[in-house]
């Protein structure tokens, strides 16, 4: 694994640094995949969209972002179905409640 760690604090380190980690992908540490991935939630989707145009970095970019960003967590899935259950229970309410 490539170890790419060094001190960095400003929004323009932090888009380096990212660009650095991704330039790696996938043979990064936990940490590094950890911090990529922080980034990437923090990131404005101008940042985003400069990652993912970058020629060198486009196809690391597509892998991470399969692999890691396009997921659906129990979270999301919890949120969908309770959101069918909220539409559907209203539904199911205006029916009970309509004049018939």
């Amino acid at each position: 694994m490539t170890d790419t760690s060094a001190g960095h604090v400003g929004p323009v380190d932090r888009f380096d640094r990212a660009s650095t980690i991704l330039a790696a992908y996938p043979d990064i540490t936990n940490d590094e995949l950890l911090e990529l991935k922080r980034w990437f939630a923090k990131a404005s989707a101008l940042e985003v969209a400069s990652i993912a145009s970058t020629d060198a970095l486009t196809p690391n970019y597509l892998r991470f972002k399969a692999e890691h960003l396009e997921k659906f967590t129990l979270k999301d899935w919890l949120f969908v179905i309770a959101t069918i259950l909220v539409i559907c229970g209203s539904i199911a309410a205006l029916g009970i409640l309509a004049p018939g």
